[in-house]
């Protein structure tokens, strides 16, 4: 994708990462505040977040926006055997020293990860949030973050559906 905008890119491990850079680049960061320690940071201007369920050993969303009693509705008990939909959450931050972008993509597993890097990259999803953002096709993304469902299907293009969308305010 850089290449194609010509545009440098690098990829790096989060434990070669530095605060410098996080705060001065812009940057993608993959996973949660469980697997990324570089999302930590950002937690703060979050009001989607993920649970871990030790019993079952799978992390679910959570919408702290809503009542205490109803922020595990996206909790859902998988039947052995069946396929299971996953969750992604896609959120846009100004990066730590405010110079630029970051972009945090964590999901419940490699299945909802590769469903919401589809997603980011389909012409019609990205129509869609632009739409749900209120975001003119030119114009640059506003801050926001995500919920995106993701189907079950192996098949492509994903079974995705924007669940939660809301700008988020520095």
């Amino acid at each position: 994708l850089a290449h194609a905008e010509q545009s440098d890119a690098k990829v790096r491990f989060a434990r070669d990462y530095s605060f410098r850079e996080i705060k001065a680049d812009n940057a993608v960061l993959l996973g949660n505040i469980g697997s990324n320690p570089w999302a930590e940071p950002f937690q703060n201007h979050q009001t989607l977040h993920w649970k871990y369920d030790a019993d079952r050993g799978n992390y679910y969303p959570v919408d702290t926006t809503l009542p205490a009693n109803t922020q595990d509705q996206y909790h859902v008990a998988v039947q052995p055997g069946q396929p299971a939909e996953g969750y992604a959450i896609v959120s846009l931050f100004p990066n730590m020293g405010g110079t630029g972008n970051v972009l945090i993509i964590s999901g419940t597993g490699g299945t909802a990860m590769s469903g919401a890097l589809a997603f980011l990259s389909d012409e019609h999803a990205m129509a869609q949030l632009r739409a749900k953002l209120n975001v003119a096709g030119n114009a640059p993304f506003p801050y926001f973050e995500a919920l995106i469902k993701i189907g079950s299907r192996n098949s492509l293009p994903r079974d995705s559906s924007i669940l939660i969308v809301r700008h988020v305010h520095e």
